[in-house]
């Protein structure tokens, strides 16, 4: 088994994964860790698939399916997929920075929690250079989600989480959305399961190349959110 496995959803990301996966492989390398990167294909339309198969490798594996599914797609498949004692997953754009790492490998590590999540409610808008309008609609959706999850947590929708194998396997299977609200679901999940859930401050980056439509994303991880909370409650 591998120590860890980072696994990165992609859709159309053919111009820069080649450079920004050269990034990753070299930096956990310097390491000195075994790990593995995952690299999953959500349906990409441009040259995505064959960029990254041209890198694949020992410590680089390809999970490639038809049509666009989503990033909670992605990511559910990808876990599932890792062979890492540990597993997090993270954007092709680096938005978070590498060195953070080490920091939440050990912390699961160390058996502090079962579960770490960026957050980057402690970074100013200057420093992420991020617009005010999404860092608002942030704001609210980490309240909603709160609510509807039961899981006390600054931000939930940040791309940087780690988890334990052990973890992994209760929460992945249970996972049934895929769209936006798809982090608010798995932690709802873990809280439920009694997993233990930490946060930790990232330092982080908004790149303006986002591919959600804030509209239609916003009224369905609404309803996405109402269903959470209906689910949590009947269980309770």
């Amino acid at each position: 088994m591998k120590k860890l496995s980072v696994i990165i959803p992609v859709y159309n990301e053919g111009k820069i994964i080649r450079r920004n996966l050269g990034t990753v492989d070299s930096y956990m390398q310097s390491l000195g860790i075994e790990y593995e990167i995952v690299i999953v294909n959500d349906g990409s339309k441009d040259d995505t698939l064959g960029q990254a198969s041209a890198m694949a490798g020992e410590n680089i594996r390809i999970v490639n399916y038809e049509g666009n599914k989503g990033k909670g797609y992605a990511i559910n498949r990808g876990m599932m997929a890792a062979c890492g004692e540990y597993r997090l997953f993270m954007d092709m754009d680096l938005s978070t920075e590498l060195t953070e790492i080490p920091k939440f490998l050990q912390c699961v590590q160390d058996g502090h929690c079962d579960i770490c999540v960026g957050n980057r409610q402690n970074v100013g808008l200057l420093a992420q250079h991020r617009p005010w309008y999404r860092a608002l609609l942030g704001r609210i959706f980490a309240f909603l989600s709160v609510i509807s999850s039961g899981c006390q947590l600054d931000d939930f929708t940040c791309g940087f989480k780690i988890f334990t194998a052990k973890a992994c396997e209760k929460i992945f299977p249970r996972q049934s959305i895929y769209n936006w609200a798809f982090d608010t679901q798995l932690m709802s999940i873990a809280h439920q399961l009694g997993l233990r859930v930490d946060q930790k401050p990232v330092e982080w980056h908004h790149h303006y190349n986002s591919k959600v439509n804030i509209g239609p994303a916003v009224m369905t991880s609404f309803m996405s959110l109402v269903k959470i909370w209906y689910l949590r409650i009947r269980r309770t």
